[in-house]
């Protein structure tokens, strides 16, 4: 029914392109967007979710009035019960520099990790698109998105809602996901340790330390887990000596400890 749906709207408006093809995840149906996209700007909206009615209104003002490559408003989480509730702190709309986006990517919520609701400047993309993950596709190509923006907004609006759907991939993951999910995780740790983002990139090398323990003790895990930590990660850390650090390196080293260590902390 949906793609007769589709079909019919491009009948009526000929700037409406559809592509049939085989479910290959979120990552292959945006680049397939991508690759056919004539505009100056791009959004994505996932399947179940849905913008307000004046979302691209607002962006696309924020974005021409101050020259941003990307602006990102609040997302509304939608339970299956109704209740709603808005993520993202924006207490009014603001701009910031790549760098200081950088210092605040995983400390503060209003640069989320999403591919929705938000506007990108479509030159972002002349040379990147999304890897063929079964999850967290979104999480890995982030830090090429910020690397290609000079200026980046964020509105106070809550313009996209985001449905919960308990049978999706977010909430039923299993070990492809997971693997897929560590492997974004540590993607973005060593992005933010690199622009010297300590305690974001603390928040996710911590993050991917408690993941291996969810894929119950994978070899392929374990093995992402110990690669990530390079001699030239290990010498930043290094530099950082703080007892979240100390923490982190230890159960880098010894994944096992952590369980213990979450035994005794219950």
């Amino acid at each position: 029914m949906c793609p007769k749906k589709c079909d019919d709207w491009a009948k009526k408006d000929n700037r409406i392109k559809v592509i049939h093809k085989a479910n290959e995840g979120l990552g292959f149906a945006r680049n397939s967007g991508l690759d056919i996209a004539k505009g100056d700007y791009v959004t994505f909206v996932d399947s179940d979710d849905y913008l307000a009615n004046n979302t691209i209104e607002i962006l696309l003002s924020i974005a021409e009035q101050y020259q941003s490559d990307l602006v990102e408003g609040k997302h509304v989480i939608v339970h299956s019960n109704g209740i709603q509730y808005a993520s993202g702190n924006a207490a009014s709309d603001r701009t910031v520099s790549k760098s200081d986006a950088i210092k605040e990517l995983g400390i503060s919520k209003e640069l989320s990790v999403y591919s929705t609701g938000k506007l990108y400047r479509k030159h972002i993309f002349e040379k990147i698109r999304y890897k063929p993950l079964k999850c967290a596709e979104d999480m890995y190509i982030i830090p090429d998105i910020i690397e290609r923006c000079k200026t980046i907004s964020f509105a106070s609006s809550a313009i996209y809602f985001y449905y919960q759907n308990e049978s999706s991939i977010v909430h039923t993951k299993g070990r492809i996901e997971r693997i897929d999910n560590l492997k974004a995780t540590l993607h973005m740790a060593r992005f933010l340790l690199k622009h010297k983002n300590i305690q974001g990139a603390s928040a996710y090398y911590y993050s991917a330390i408690c993941q291996y323990y969810a894929t119950e003790n994978d070899k392929e895990a374990y093995a992402i887990l110990k690669d990530s930590f390079t001699k030239e990660e290990i010498k930043l850390f290094e530099q950082y000596k703080t007892k979240k650090m100390a923490k982190i390196m230890f159960f880098a080293k010894i994944p096992f400890a952590y369980k213990f260590y979450r035994y005794i902390k219950k």
